[in-house]
Order: structure tokens, then C-alpha cells, then sequence
């Protein structure tokens, strides 16, 4: 069973050239990267995965969405 998506939606970058919006902003990013990783981490204790190279999991270019 996949991790569910989680969605996150924050009125960030609102105000051009007020610096102090923009560090809020990197801020709130920082944090909410922060606990994304957090719950990430709590979702791989909880189940054992195989690792990268052995699970079957392949890389392959979508064209005309990538340079």
C-alpha cells in the first residue's frame, strides 16, 4: 500500500520585495520540508522495503516533459 499524498496549501512569496515575506516564507518551507521528512521517516519504520536496485524500480524519460 502506497503512502497516501499529502497536500499542503500556504500563502507564501505573496508580497514582492518585502523582505520580511520572504524569510516568513522560507521559514514556513523550511518547517513544513521538515515535517514531511519526519512523517516519511515514521512511514519506512513502519514497514521493511526492498531496497532501491532490488525492488524493480526503473527510471524512464517522459517525452517532452523533461530537458
Amino acid at each position: 500500500m502506497a503512502m497516501p499524498p499529502i497536500v499542503a496549501v500556504l500563502d507564501l512569496f505573496t508580497r514582492k520585495g518585502d523582505e520580511a515575506d520572504r524569510v516568513r516564507s522560507e521559514q514556513s518551507m523550511l518547517l513544513l520540508m521538515e515535517a514531511m521528512c519526519a512523517v516519511n521517516q515514521l512511514h519506512l519504520r513502519a514497514r521493511r522495503y526492498p531496497k532501491l536496485y532490488e525492488s524493480g524500480v526503473r527510471y524512464s524519460r517522459e517525452d517532452g516533459t523533461e530537458n
